[in-house]
């Protein structure tokens, strides 16, 4: 399935602009409201095509039948007895031998995946027709089916490993030029360095410091203290105002945020300085969502450059309406926002999660209260638990209606690039063309040998999944040139994020070296997908590209996104 967003123009390019999206798996037509304002600005003078790839929700999708799914979500949502264990440990430590962990995550994963792979086989599904060679034919023959000649293409995330697929495939295709957004180039074997991506967006930070006059003499040697720190934390947590330990592991969570809001940037090292003398002031203002609003106020936040809106917890309340329900849910979601507000730290993230995923299951007040129960499982969380769950039972049939299409629209609140993920799909590409290329073992090398290997543990468990995962998941094994550097002379626009943890800087500059007409921008302090976060900067430059792809466009607009800071007097600095 496709859709034209037609340019206003009555003098249109002949053109279009084709959107490539990020997964594997992720459905476009799904948030097509939101690729509508990204391109808006590009769309003035060139149509816009987007399509769903093969298997995702608009064409022909790959789903595991209903059983298998609801079987899925129903342990996602079940009672917090079943992984006490884990959520008692408030500290972490070295990582398990490689087999070990491939052990737990088969016994975590193989009776659902393999359920999964049952229901699509027995439909007839050949689950080795889900690719990027294939998706690369499928982009062409639409070009074909559509009458266009000559296009343009922009990929984000995955996209960009289609984009050069199709670079490579198809060269003679009629691709006019192409923008590589947050590249994920082939030769990168990404599960196995996935540890050191988001080690190195912490380091990022702490450069990012040091380069800046004004912060590294208030904020001196951040990443020589910031290892000790986590040591004292782990042996000795500080304790919040709301009477919760800060543990080693909630420090190194929040640090991570600064990976999907980089915005957090600004807080990382008054808060390891607060930490260091006993003070919780900034890491509970940055997990509550209050910091900007807190500490920023006075020192003009508009002119710093970064946003009024905090980006902690998200605003989780229902949109004002005229409908039966409404006002129950409405109160029940606002109700949730306070109770995160004051939540553990470490936790926050996965009850959003959660709630987000209540709409795959069923609709009823038993799977409400269980999340009520996952959600706030502790004996000091009572008050929550029984507000909550007092709410749910006074709603009537629209109420509960209304909660779970609250939940629903979180998914593009919280990561619509997760969320909004076919994991057949993920599954199908990834054990093709990228598992049978790669080994855990590297994996778990790579976090054990980080410079602060604390920053990887809690991603590793996830990878060694994927892994268990492929080793039943029979979509076959890709052709080797799958794992190989493309070589083009196409003209290329190749966006970085400086605090992209998903697609570094270093892997696009791997894509680079082959591409013989491309242009490299990297944007300081900025995230995954660079239109999404600096799309004023990112669509000016985009449009003066398409509009000459032979000519170096305009990037001075790039180094506007460099961090400021705030100083221990409150005061911010200006980008230098």
């Amino acid at each position: 399935s496709f859709v034209v967003l037609v340019s206003p123009s009555e003098e249109s390019r002949p053109d279009p602009i084709v959107y490539l999206s990020g997964g594997p798996g992720e459905s476009t037509l799904s948030g097509i409201g939101g690729y509508a304002t990204i391109f808006q600005e590009l769309r003035q003078d060139r149509d816009i095509i987007l399509f769903d790839q093969r298997g995702t929700h608009f064409s022909s999708p790959l789903r595991c039948s209903t059983f298998a799914l609801d079987s899925s979500i129903a342990q996602q949502l079940g009672t917090p007895e079943a992984d006490d264990d884990d959520n008692d440990d408030s500290t972490f430590g070295p990582l398990p031998d490689a087999a070990t962990l491939m052990d737990q995550a088969r016994a975590a994963v193989a009776e659902n995946t393999q359920r999964c792979i049952d229901d699509l086989t027995a439909t007839g599904v050949d689950l080795s027709q889900y690719n990027s060679h294939a998706s690369a034919n499928d982009m062409i023959a639409l070009m074909h089916a559509l009458e266009v000649d000559q296009f343009n293409l922009y990929g984000i995330s995955y996209g960009t490993r289609l984009a050069l697929a199709i670079m490579r495939d198809h060269p003679n295709a009629g691709i006019r030029s192409v923008v590589l957004d947050s590249t994920f180039p082939p030769e990168i074997n990404g599960f196995e360095r996935y540890p050191a991506e988001i080690h190195e967006v912490v380091l990022q930070v702490f450069a990012a410091c040091y380069r800046d006059n004004a912060c590294n003499t208030a904020y001196p040697h951040l990443k020589e203290r910031f290892k000790p720190l986590l040591e004292t934390l782990r042996t000795t947590p500080v304790i919040a105002s709301t009477g919760d330990p800060i543990a080693d592991e909630d420090l190194v969570e929040i640090v991570k945020l600064v990976s999907k809001n980089a915005e957090l940037g600004i807080a990382i090292p008054v808060m390891i300085e607060q930490l260091e003398q006993g003070d919780t002031t900034a890491i509970e203002a940055v997990a509550s969502g209050t910091f900007f609003s807190d500490e920023a106020d006075d020192a003009t936040p508009e002119a710093a450059g970064v946003s009024d809106e905090a980006p902690g917890t998200p605003d989780v309340s229902v949109e004002p309406a005229a409908v039966p329900g409404a006002d129950e849910a409405d109160a029940f979601m606002a109700a949730l926002g306070e109770s995160l507000a004051t939540a553990p730290i470490s936790r926050r993230s996965d009850v959003l999660f959660h709630l987000a995923l209540l709409d795959n299951g069923p609709h009823t007040v038993d799977a409400l209260e269980q999340f009520v129960t996952r959600a706030f499982p502790g004996d000091d969380e009572a008050n929550d638990r029984e507000t909550l769950t007092q709410l749910i039972d006074s709603m009537d049939a629209d109420g509960i209606a209304q909660v779970f299409a609250a939940a629903a629209s979180l998914s593009s609140l919280i990561d619509l690039q997760t969320l909004g993920l076919s994991n057949e799909v993920f599954n199908s590409v990834e054990c093709n063309e990228e598992i049978p290329f790669e080994n855990f073992a590297v994996t778990v090398e790579t976090a054990n040998n980080l410079e602060i290997p604390q920053i990887a543990y809690s991603e590793v468990q996830t990878i060694a999944q994927q892994f268990a995962t492929c080793e039943i998941w029979n979509s076959g094994t890709a052709e080797p040139i799958e794992a190989e550097p493309v070589v083009s002379d196409i003209p290329t626009l190749i966006f970085a994020g400086t605090y992209d943890y998903q697609t570094p800087p270093t892997w696009n500059k791997s894509a680079f070296v082959g591409l013989q007409n491309a242009t490299f921008v990297q944007f300081p302090a900025t995230n995954h997908g660079v239109i999404v976060g600096q799309n004023a900067c990112a669509s000016a430059i985009t449009g003066s590209f398409f509009d000459n792809p032979d000519a170096l466009p305009d990037i001075l607009c790039s180094d506007e996104s460099r961090p400021v800071w705030i100083l221990p007097d409150g005061s911010v600095t200006q980008p230098n």
